[in-house]
C-alpha cells in the first residue's frame, strides 16, 4: 500500500482560462491540494433526514419563470413509443437549503432510485476523495500501484491522475448506439467485458502517451474503482459507498451494481432518488463538509472542479466533445477562448458546475444562486446547440438540452 506523498499549492487553473490560448495551456503536473474554492461558498444550511420545504416565491424566485421552467420539463412533445420529445422523469429544485420544486413523471415517483448514468463518476469523485483523506490514496501514484490489470510495461506511464482526468492514453472508444460493434463501452457494459470491466479496460493498447490527451472514457471509471478495492477488504468494499459516503449524508435508497468480480460500475450503474442526489451537489458546494464533519480532503473540491490540461492542450475538439468542459469527473462551466470555445451553458452563472450522464440526467450545482438542481430523463434527441450539430431539434421547446434548461433555471431568480 503507498503513501500519500506531500501536497504543494494547487495552480489556480481558472484565472488561467479567462485568457487561455493555444500557447498557455495547463500542464500535466503533480495534482497538489490547497485551502479555498473556484467560487464563493453560500451560507449551510444542511438537511437532516428530509430536505425542509419551501415555495418557490419565499425563497427569491419569480413564480411566473417557475411555471415557464415547469411547462418546459413537462410537456411532452413527441412520439413515446419512438422515444422522442421532451422525457423528464424527475426534476428537483434546492435553493437556500430547501426544496423549492418537485417534479416526477412517467410513472416515477419521489421513492423511485432511478438510473443516473454517467451522473455516476461524479459519484465516484467522490469516493476517490475519500480514500485520500482516510486511506492513504495518492492521486500521483502510478496507476500499476493499485490496480494490477496495468502492471504491464507499456503501461508503467498511466499515473492514476490520470485516469481520474480520463487521459489515460488507453484506446477506449465510448462510441454510443451510433456505432455499436466499435464501441468500447458497449462491450464493457454489456458483452465480452462485463465480468471485469477493469481488465477489459486495461487490455487496451496505448495510443496516446499517458497525460497528453483527454478521451472521455467509461473505462477510466472503472479502473479508479479497481485501484479502490485495494484500499478495503472485501467486506469493507462491499458496503464502502455507504459507509464512506450514503451513510453520512442520510442518503436512503441508493442501489450500485458490481460486475462479476465485485468492482462497483463506477461509470453507470449508479441508483438514486433525486432528492438523494441532490445532497452529493449539496457536499461539493460546501467544500466537502457536511453539517460540520470533512468527508473530503481540504482542497479536493478546488481539484475537482479544476480544468484537465490533456483537454484543453488538444489542437481541436469536436462539436459532441465540446458541448461540456471537463474536471475529474465533473464538468465546469468555463470556456476556452484559444480554442474559439464559449461556457457549456452561457445564460448560467459562470460558478456552475454539473455531474451529467447519458439520456438527459443531470446535476448542477450554482453556488451564486445557493442552488442545486436535479433533472433525470430518458431523452433520445436533443435540442440544437450549435448549428453544426446533427439531428438536433431547432425548436428548444421541443426536446430537452442542457442549455437551455439552464437558461430557464437561471431566470426564475428575481433579478
Amino acid at each position: 500500500m503507498f503513501l500519500r506523498t506531500g501536497l504543494l499549492c494547487l495552480l489556480a487553473f481558472f484565472p488561467l482560462l479567462a485568457c487561455a490560448n493555444n500557447d498557455s495551456q495547463p500542464a500535466d503536473e503533480p495534482v497538489v491540494l490547497s485551502q479555498g474554492l473556484p467560487f464563493q461558498e453560500p451560507p449551510a444550511r444542511f438537511p437532516g433526514t428530509e430536505w425542509p420545504r419551501s415555495t418557490p416565491e419565499a425563497e427569491g424566485l419569480d413564480p411566473v419563470a417557475v411555471e415557464r421552467l415547469r411547462t418546459y420539463l413537462l410537456s411532452r412533445q413527441g412520439d413515446d413509443e419512438n422515444r422522442q420529445g421532451m422525457r423528464t422523469n424527475a426534476f428537483v429544485m434546492i435553493r437556500h437549503g430547501k426544496i423549492v420544486m418537485e417534479e416526477y413523471a412517467r410513472g416515477y415517483t419521489a421513492e423511485s432510485a432511478m438510473l443516473t448514468w454517467s451522473v455516476s463518476k461524479s459519484v465516484t469523485n467522490a469516493l476517490v476523495g475519500r480514500a485520500v483523506m482516510t486511506k492513504g490514496l495518492d492521486i500521483n501514484a502510478p496507476a500499476s500501484s493499485c490496480i494490477p490489470e496495468l502492471e504491464r510495461k507499456s503501461h508503467q506511464s498511466i499515473l492514476l491522475r490520470h485516469i481520474h482526468q480520463m487521459s489515460s492514453g488507453l484506446g477506449f472508444d465510448e462510441s454510443y448506439e451510433a456505432s455499436p460493434v466499435f464501441s468500447s463501452v458497449i462491450a464493457m457494459l454489456y458483452t465480452r467485458g462485463r465480468s471485469d470491466m477493469a481488465a477489459f479496460t486495461a487490455s487496451f493498447d496505448l495510443i496516446h502517451p499517458a497525460g497528453s490527451y483527454w478521451n472521455y472514457s467509461s473505462g477510466d471509471t472503472n479502473l479508479m474503482m479497481r485501484c479502490l478495492k485495494a484500499f478495503y477488504t472485501e467486506e469493507e468494499y462491499a458496503s464502502m459507498p455507504w459507509t464512506e459516503l450514503f451513510d453520512p449524508l442520510q442518503i436512503r435508497g441508493a442501489v450500485w451494481e458490481r460486475d462479476a468480480v465485485g468492482t462497483f460500475v463506477g461509470s453507470s450503474y449508479l441508483y438514486m432518488r433525486p432528492v438523494d442526489l441532490a445532497r452529493i451537489g449539496y457536499l461539493y458546494m460546501h467544500d466537502g463538509v457536511w453539517n460540520g464533519r470533512r468527508l473530503l480532503p481540504e482542497g479536493w473540491v478546488q481539484y475537482s472542479l479544476s480544468v484537465v490540461p490533456a483537454y484543453y492542450n488538444r489542437k481541436t475538439i469536436s462539436v459532441s466533445e465540446r458541448s461540456d468542459n471537463p474536471t475529474a469527473y465533473w464538468y465546469r462551466n468555463v470556456g476556452n477562448p484559444g480554442l474559439g470555445i464559449e461556457k457549456p451553458w452561457p445564460d448560467a452563472p459562470d460558478d456552475a458546475f454539473a455531474a451529467l450522464g447519458h439520456w438527459g440526467k443531470g446535476m448542477w450545482v450554482i453556488p451564486s444562486l445557493d442552488m442545486v438542481v436535479v433533472r433525470l430523463g430518458d431523452d433520445r434527441r436533443y435540442a440544437c446547440r450549435w448549428a453544426e450539430e446533427k439531428n438536433c431539434e431547432p425548436d428548444v421547446e421541443k426536446a430537452y438540452s442542457k442549455h437551455h434548461l439552464m437558461k430557464l433555471v437561471t431566470e426564475t431568480v428575481k433579478k
